[in-house]
């Protein structure tokens, strides 16, 4: 994990507790690279600064819901290459981000996801997502 110029980078990490809180107070963009996130339900809270955040090559696998919400200064986040069989829940997924402008999807494979329900509920500068 390191943290320099108001930008978190997570590693080759695996993230375990079934809530995953992102409450820190100087940073703009955050990175998540090869990580491994499970147990049930992950709930990205996001601090109000934060305005950018990345996944790559992260394994969802071992989750079955994702939600970041209630992030009223995020603008753009991408998923690329993500490993995603295990997700089937998406509902509320970016509930409340009302400056959301930018959703990129590299290879999200949503073909499990049951549920879409209010997944941009709020985003009211979001344009377009392609699923």
């Amino acid at each position: 994990m390191s943290n320099s110029s108001n930008t978190l980078i997570i590693s080759n990490q695996t993230i375990t507790n079934a809530t995953f809180d992102l409450l820190i107070h100087s940073i703009k963009n955050a990175t998540f690279r090869n990580c491994t996130i499970w147990r049930g339900v992950i709930n990205i809270k996001i601090h109000s600064l934060t305005r950018h955040i990345e996944f790559i090559a992260v394994d969802f696998n071992k989750s079955y819901s994702f939600d970041i919400f209630d992030c009223p200064n995020l603008q753009y986040i991408k998923f690329e290459n993500c490993k995603t069989n295990g997700l089937t829940n998406l509902s509320k997924m970016f509930h409340n981000c009302s400056n959301l402008q930018t959703v990129e999807l590299i290879n999200f494979d949503t073909s499990y996801v049951s549920s879409m329900a209010y997944m941009c509920y709020g985003c009211s500068s979001l344009k377009q997502l392609d699923l």
